[in-house]
């Protein structure tokens, strides 16, 4: 993103979080008003019309009086959207909306997250793959913070048309058909386990081709971007910089040069007493057992 769409955004973007904390013993349109002034609208008349709008939008009128506490399930998503577009921002960020939700209510909150994106741009933080063919017209993988992948969902999937085949399975032939074949991920149809492979042609053993779908396109993205030495070069260096942060690390070998030291430099000490003794110029402090 350019600097100049990072200033179009920095000021009017807002999220809605997948849990958040209420105040007990509040009604929705007290905490939203609350949340209203918290995030500067001080004006009553103003700020009121706007609560009442948001509570409308989002189909929460009905539940305005009832206490924040009790508007749970789809009611609670819908708080958490209306707390979101308080003063109108231009970027909603959603995190895991539809998760918890039974079907029904995943249908309808979908429905108010496509009627909001009319208006708003809204980004749609999920691992449900159905939730991004629903509603989104553009996605993005995200691995080792890296986009990997981005377009509109239908046309990244032709790009795999042609090379998912599928095969019913059994337990205890799924590790074999792992090491033969490029498995993408299995899944289970009917009480039946089902296994999806990438392949640019049909594998042997009776495989049948399938549309791809986004669960597809996921792991086919996540093959083509496997840790490599970078990544693992990355971890090192992170685990050395953390582990260097540590006092006991320094504390530990300040005392064993201190031991190394005085070993180096003094005949005949013993510390430790029946344990060991330390020897004179060791470069490194040498326990013996006694009796050795």
């Amino acid at each position: 993103m350019s600097s100049g769409r990072r200033t179009l955004f920095a000021g009017s973007s807002a999220i809605s979080p997948r849990e958040f904390g209420v105040y007990p013993r509040t009604s929705a349109v007290d905490l939203l008003d609350h949340l209203a002034v918290l995030k500067g609208f001080t004006e009553a008349k103003p700020r009121l019309e706007m609560v009442d709008r948001l509570l409308r939008v989002t189909n929460l009128w009905g539940r305005a009086q009832a206490q924040a506490h009790h508007v749970l399930g789809w009611h609670a998503q819908r708080f958490g959207i209306a707390q979101a577009l308080i003063g109108d921002p231009r970027l909603v960020i959603v995190d895991e909306p539809t998760a918890g939700l039974d079907p029904e209510e995943r249908s309808r909150f979908l429905g108010l997250l496509s009627e909001i994106g009319e208006d708003v741009v809204v980004v749609l933080s999920t691992h449900i793959v159905d939730d991004v063919s629903d509603v989104c017209q553009g996605m993005a993988i995200l691995a080792d913070g890296q986009v990997r992948l981005q377009g509109d969902p239908r046309a990244v999937l032709d790009t795999l048309r042609g090379s998912v085949w599928t095969k019913a399975v059994s337990r205890e032939e799924l590790e074999a058909f792992r090491r033969d074949h490029a498995v993408l991920g299995t899944r289970w149809h009917a009480g039946r386990l089902v296994v999806h492979v990438l392949s640019p042609s049909a594998p042997k053993a009776a495989f049948e081709p399938v549309p791809p779908d986004l669960q597809d396109l996921y792991f086919s993205t996540l093959r083509e971007s496997a840790p490599g030495p970078r990544m693992f070069r990355q971890i090192v260096r992170f685990e050395l910089r953390y582990q260097l942060r540590q006092p006991l690390l320094w504390a530990t070998a300040a005392i064993f040069a201190a031991l190394a030291l005085v070993a180096a430099s003094t005949d005949g000490l013993e510390i430790g007493g029946p344990i060991g003794a330390l020897h004179r110029n060791a470069p490194f402090v040498v326990v013996r057992m006694l009796g050795a």
